[in-house]
């Protein structure tokens, strides 16, 4: 149900801009595939594009292959996650300027022009909203690397879900090479634990290039219980949707818009409810 609701989320509050969906080789397509069209520039605002995606087997996929995570799906989940920076130069060649990358479990509730001129106008390669919950996935600030880089737990942390960027400079900078450097560096000193297999390298890559910082909204993963009402952009998982419809009109108007007036039950077929992030 993810997928789905999160480009349904797109089309309503982001009608200005293209959707493109980057789908891994394994991931099969279903109806909300229907009418998409291979991505060709020049893009237009009122299409959905998707482009098969495959991460290469190249020095990054290598070193996150030996990451000694916790359990191996933290892994899996990171190779993933590297994705967003893998699509740049295709961005890039179908001549996309700035972009917003979602996460698939990220659907937007409010208008996202803000987010967008935020990256037009801030002059940083990346924009993303500062995380200062204890959650976040944070590097070790104590270490020869994060001292270097200037690093500073809860002033520097964001979750990689949201991210908008200048897909040019983003581009030249290669960012998969960067990670890769800090991979080769965790592997001779800890830049991180178990449990921050790929967050903590996305924030200690973005000291090292022009990140702007937001606050407020657009990443809401921790502590939604109190701010929910503000949230612009939700990074939540089916299991809280019945939760966060109780706590936002916005998301319980997108959800019967997507799936119908039934869709409380859909989500209790398939996706159990569970303790949402942000209670207690």
């Amino acid at each position: 149900m993810s997928l789905p609701l999160s480009l349904a989320s797109v089309k309503t509050h982001a009608a200005f801009a293209p959707r493109v969906v980057f789908a891994a080789e394994t991931v099969e397509t279903g109806a909300w595939a229907s009418g998409a069209k291979e991505p060709t520039a020049p893009l237009a605002c009122d299409e959905l594009y998707v482009a098969r995606a495959k991460i290469p087997n190249d020095r990054l996929s290598r070193l996150v292959a030996h990451a000694a995570a916790r359990r191996q799906s933290l892994v899996d989940h990171a190779g993933a996650d590297n994705l967003r920076f893998y699509v740049l130069p295709a961005l890039e060649r179908l001549r996309v300027r700035h972009a917003v990358y979602l996460d698939v479990d990220c659907f937007a509730v409010r208008s996202l022009r803000p987010l967008f001129d935020a990256v037009r106008t801030s002059r940083a390669t990346l924009v993303v909203e500062r995380a200062t919950a204890a959650k976040s996935a944070r590097p070790y600030a104590n270490t020869t690397v994060a001292r270097h880089l200037g690093y500073r737990p809860g002033a520097d942390d964001f979750n990689a879900g949201v991210v908008g960027a200048d897909v040019v400079e983003a581009s030249k900078l290669d960012m998969p090479a960067r990670l890769a450097d800090l991979y080769e560096a965790h592997f001779r000193e800890p830049l991180w634990g178990p449990n921050s297999v790929n967050q903590a390298a996305t924030v200690l890559m973005a000291k090292a290039v022009a990140t702007a910082f937001l606050d407020g909204g657009w990443n809401c993963k921790y502590d939604v219980a109190a701010s929910a009402d503000g949230c612009r952009v939700f990074h939540q998982k089916p299991s809280a949707y019945v939760w966060l419809a109780a706590a936002s009109n916005e998301t319980g108007r997108l959800l019967a818009a997507c799936f119908g007036d039934a869709w409380r039950e859909r989500v209790a077929r398939v996706h159990p409810p569970r303790k949402h992030k942000g209670t207690t």
